[in-house]
């Protein structure tokens, strides 16, 4: 089967730095979460990130086992073998492309940093001093020419950007979120290096002191929590919650803290919250689970529905979290 055959069975694909992205057909996808990469050996990878099995993705593309090997034809290839985590050059370079576009964000004569501003506050109730201190910043595709790993859909729409700092607080990812509405991916990663990768996670640091880390699935629901002055650590992803050495890594790091899943309120949320429980208390690490109040939402769509009610009411929530 050529490759363009087995993209054609899957809605609104497009390229990513490491692939494509499309709609997943085995459930009610409102944005695009089925990862589709085809490896140097032609196989193809199926990989819903909301948490589908890969063999009810397979039936509801109407596609079989075999159509996935021996896929030719034009198309992006990414390598098989399983990359290492970056390494010093990589990690440098993000460094320095995460102080300039953090320092830009403060640049009150900067209208793009003024967009930016505006949508941290609206969006998710950050206040610029905590937007500062977990460096978001803003990017319009111009920013830091000498940094290798943006893709061209990154650069091409103007990004709020976030980066995925480490428990030792090294930025080892990062997020860029669209600001135009005119981007298919409202987030988009970076390319990986040469065979390296990015994090999958990224730690962002409140100023309440709760004692409490909301493990949310993206960045957004992250920063919302944040606002509201819990810890947070984000996923890039509901499917790897249950990747075994992302867990040992976040066991290592959240040990002594009070760890609550707060996955979206839909079938794919409460999957990564059993992941997450599951996945931690095999290292003595117990989980309780958010319950959201209204069915699809995320932590931010609640905050949309109230602002000003909804740190009042996450504080409840989290006080009445339950065993995964």
């Amino acid at each position: 089967m050529k490759f363009a055959e087995v993209l054609a069975r899957f809605a609104d694909v497009r390229e990513e730095p490491d692939g494509y992205v499309g709609v997943c057909p085995a459930h009610r996808d409102r944005h695009p979460s089925l990862r589709i990469t085809r490896d140097d050996t032609h196989r193809v990878l199926l990989k819903c990130r909301a948490g589908c099995d890969t063999g009810d993705v397979i039936t509801a593309a109407r596609l079989s086992w075999s159509d996935l090997f021996d896929v030719a034809g034009p198309g992006a290839t990414v390598s098989s073998k399983r990359p290492e985590m970056v390494g010093p050059g990589p990690t440098a370079a993000l460094a320095m492309y995460v102080d300039e576009t953090s320092c830009r964000l403060l640049d009150f004569r900067d209208q793009a940093a003024e967009d930016a501003r505006s949508y941290v506050t609206g969006r998710f109730g950050l206040d610029l001093e905590t937007a500062a201190d977990l460096m978001l910043g803003v990017d319009d595709g111009e920013s830091a020419p000498n940094f290798p790993y943006r893709s061209d859909v990154f650069t091409r729409y103007r990004r709020l950007t976030v980066p995925l700092h480490d428990f030792q607080g090294v930025a080892r990812g990062l997020q860029g979120r669209d600001l135009t509405g005119r981007c298919p991916g409202r987030w988009i990663s970076l390319r990986n290096p040469e065979g390296q990768r990015w994090a999958p996670y990224g730690v962002l640091r409140g100023r309440g002191g709760h004692g409490v880390t909301l493990v949310t699935e993206g960045p957004g629901d992250g920063l919302t929590a944040v606002a509201a002055g819990y810890d947070a650590v984000l996923i890039r992803g509901a499917s790897i919650a249950g990747n075994p050495a992302l867990l040992e890594e976040l066991a290592a790091g959240l040990r002594g803290r009070q760890v609550i899943a707060a996955g979206d309120n839909d079938a794919a949320g409460h999957t990564f919250n059993r992941r997450l429980s599951k996945g931690l208390a095999a290292h003595g690490l117990p989980v309780l689970a958010l319950a959201l109040p209204n069915p699809g939402d995320d932590l931010t769509d609640w905050r949309a529905a109230d602002p000003a009610a909804f740190p009042g009411a996450l504080h409840q929530a989290v006080r009445s979290a339950w065993p995964c």
